[in-house]
């Protein structure tokens, strides 16, 4: 006995040190920002958060500074309504290409810069410029061109947007291995987040003030004036305004393009990348070679089997959904339940129109701040409660607590009491959005998780849901709440008045404010707390790394999600590799034997028939779009969400198209490389070795100890605080392990 628990020691001290060594190689080879500190591995630097965190400043927030302010300046400037809602749908559609197609991009891209930062570069330029122009439309254009001026740079700055964000949420993911590092930066991006929604939405009122009132003659300020000549000054008072939200508007695209350009620079020379350069290939065929549109579809599909990611995509599309509810009823819940206007006129005495505690604009700004501050302020409560009780159960303890905090706004009346109230709600609704960043962190296990499936880290291709999917949920999280109170009767303003509205709407307004998100909420917290497969994420994490040692060197490892025993794969040498590569368009084991029995003709003329049918899709919708557009559907209140989810639609059947025509390209490929009936079979096999095999009880025990190993070094991270505390708290963990391992035994 005294012989078997020495041998177990020295195994679990030898595991401990290989499993160090590799964690440290990996480290080194994909994840060159870790460093040790303090006597804890895989640290990152503040300077680093900082750098990395600052773009955020410039990103999200621009988008609310866009729907806030631009779309209102761009209608005052004569932008026709319809034309600024048809750009800003096409925008959306270009988005469903454009998003998939740069994550694919910037993960298939070879420098010796490496695969972000390129883009990052290039990208907070052309994003500073466009957005620039997009603030700035000349005063000599008329009104068509205006809108034209809208289209073309909203366009423009939504692709440049995309050029520079996809590849800048993916470095996030390669700064660190480590979840607690991995966690703080990601809260440092969100408080840039916020601080630059704050500074969205108040910098062009405020600077809008600091110009100073527009002076008028002095014919403007006498009393009993002709009539003609209140009409001038109207107008000129009316110029003015215009110059001065001019100026305000180009201001604050300057301020945060320049933001743009410098945390963007700063991005690039702070924060270091691998290098992915291409292997030179000189010992393969030209043929067996698979090409960078060979991988395109494989990587996508890959993530679509990843059953943690899968997981979070619904309750991610509940939560965006929520937002953008919220930003669109917002003004409405403001202007139309709470009422300041109306508050200040019923008061006895009444309370001068002018006062700023009549302002609903006024409340908007103040609420919006308060729950910003709010969010901010909450962060470093989140991350220690992660620290405390894990990233999972904090993770559902935000969405239900989002849920809790909504549902207060049906008290919302027109009332001074209810006006105090809304701004306490606000702040208790940003208690929750400060966590916000759990998301991003468990985002980054599940690629950790996807690596040890494949061999391989994409994290473009799964870090662009967190830009795809606010884009393409906006539009009918938006539209469809707007259209609902228009067939309730909603009363438009009238020469810039607000028309007192129903009852009825009044109740549509408060429902679709807190209900309606509310029961969202709740549907994401049940989706996260049945269906997220990792319930332990510290244990997965030790699991996945574990793994992902092992892996590395080529022995059989233990997959967290299901706990069966899996082999790396084998498949890919030589003139396999293309092929491997073509038929990975087909996922699964049931194609292959699909293939093998019935030939390449069935799988070509499943494909063409794909590819047709969607191709028909996509041009019906783009045909239904254009005579939707051409009745005037998008000036008209109860039919402008159809112009725009066609147009939607129109994207997402262009892309599908895409994806078919992949899927021949491959079918056609692989009937130009015949492959023989023993090599489907290989590949066949090579599918199935995934699945659980038996291993000998060495194997197993040796993966145990790695996987102890893996957590007593997740420990030490946590509690080791100075030099002797690294080699006590080493002793504690192996005794720890030593003693459990024994007791199994």
């Amino acid at each position: 006995m005294d012989h078997h628990g020495s041998a177990l020691s020295g195994a679990h001290s030898e595991a401990g040190e290989e499993l160090l060594r590799l964690l440290k190689d990996r480290s080194e080879a994909l994840f060159p920002n870790e460093k040790e500190k303090d006597g804890k591995e895989f640290q990152v630097g503040p300077l680093q958060r900082l750098c990395y965190g600052a773009l955020d400043f410039a990103k999200t927030p621009v988008q609310l500074l866009i729907s806030v302010h631009l779309l209102t300046f761009y209608q005052q400037a004569g932008a026709a309504l319809g034309a600024v809602a048809f750009f800003t749908s096409t925008a959306r559609c270009f988005d469903v290409l454009s998003d998939p197609l740069m994550a694919q991009i910037s993960d298939g891209f070879s420098s010796r810069f490496g695969r972000r930062r390129p883009f990052i570069l290039l990208g907070c330029v052309l994003y500073a410029l466009c957005l620039v122009a997009l603030c700035s439309p000349p005063t000599s254009l008329s009104s068509d061109s205006t809108g034209a001026w809208f289209g073309l740079f909203y366009i423009l700055f939504f692709l440049t947007d995309t050029i520079t964000s996809i590849p800048h949420n993916a470095l996030g993911q390669e700064i660190t291995s480590d979840t607690d590092q991995r966690r703080l930066v990601f809260m440092v991006a969100k408080i840039f987040q916020a601080l630059g929604m704050i500074a969205a939405a108040a910098l062009p009122v405020l600077l809008g003030n600091f110009m100073g009132a527009c002076e008028l003659p002095a014919e403007c300020s006498a009393k009993g004036a002709p009539a003609e000549v209140e009409a001038y000054c109207v107008a000129l008072e009316r110029e003015c305004d215009g110059l001065q939200s001019r100026h305000a508007i180009l201001a604050t695209g300057l301020i945060f393009g320049s933001v743009a350009v410098f945390a963007g620079i700063s991005c690039v020379l702070v924060i270091r990348e691998r290098r992915s350069e291409g292997a030179p290939g000189a010992l393969l065929e030209e043929d067996s070679k698979p090409s960078k549109l060979d991988e395109i579809l494989p990587g996508f599909l890959a993530m679509l089997q990843n059953r943690p990611f899968r997981a979070m995509v619904i309750p991610w599309v509940l939560d965006q959904t929520i937002v953008a509810m919220l930003s669109s009823l917002l003004p409405f819940y403001v202007q139309y339940v709470i009422s300041p206007e109306e508050v200040c006129q019923d008061s006895d005495p009444p309370i001068p129109i002018s006062s700023v505690r009549c302002s609903s604009r006024m409340l908007l700004g103040i609420g919006l701040v308060c729950m910003l501050l709010a969010a901010i302020g909450s962060m470093p409560l989140w991350q220690k409660a992660a620290m405390g009780f894990g990233d999972y159960r904090t993770w559902l303890a935000f969405n239900f607590l989002n849920a809790i905090t909504t549902i207060l706004f049906i008290l919302g009346r027109s009332s001074t009491l209810a006006i105090v109230l809304t701004i306490c709600f606000a702040i208790l609704n940003g208690a929750p959005i400060g966590a916000s960043f759990l998301t991003d962190n468990i985002l980054g296990l599940v690629i950790d998780y996807d690596e040890l499936r494949t061999g391989v880290r994409n994290e473009a291709t799964f870090t662009m849901f967190a830009s795809f999917i606010p884009k393409v949920v906006s539009v009918p999280a938006s539209a469809f709440p707007l259209t609902l109170l228009a067939v309730m009767g909603f009363k438009d303003p009238v020469d810039g008045q607000l028309q007192p509205q129903s009852s009825t709407v009044q109740w549509g307004v408060r429902l679709m404010f807190s209900v309606v998100p509310t029961l969202l909420a709740l549907s994401s917290f049940a989706l996260k707390g049945f269906y997220f497969p990792f319930k332990d994420l510290a244990r997965a994490d030790a699991e996945i790394k574990a793994g992902l040692a092992l892996r590395r060197l080529g022995e059989p490892y233990r997959d967290p999600l299901d706990a069966t025993y899996r082999r790396p794969s084998s498949v890919g040498d030589g003139g396999f590799r293309r092929a491997g590569s073509l038929l990975q368009h087909f996922p699964g084991p049931e194609a292959l034997e699909q293939l093998k029995d019935e030939g390449i003709g069935m799988l070509l003329r499943r494909c063409i028939w794909q590819l047709s049918l969607l191709m028909a899709l996509a041009l019906v919708c783009g045909v239904c779009t254009g005579v939707t557009m051409a009745l005037g559907f998008l000036n008209d209140n109860k039919l402008s969400w159809l112009p725009s989810i066609l147009v939607l639609l129109t994207g997402i059947g262009v892309l599908a198209s895409l994806v078919a025509g992949l899927r021949l390209r491959a079918a056609l490929a692989l009937q130009k490389l015949g492959l023989t009936s023993e090599s489907l079979e290989a590949f066949c096999e090579q599918r199935r070795a995934m699945q659980q095999g038996d291993l000998a009880p060495d194997a197993v025990e040796r993966i145990a100890v790695w996987t102890a190993e893996a957590q007593s070094l997740a420990v030490h991270q946590r509690s080791v605080v100075s030099a002797s505390g690294v080699r006590s708290a080493r002793s504690a963990n192996s005794r720890t392990s030593r003693n459990s391992s024994g007791s199994e035994r």
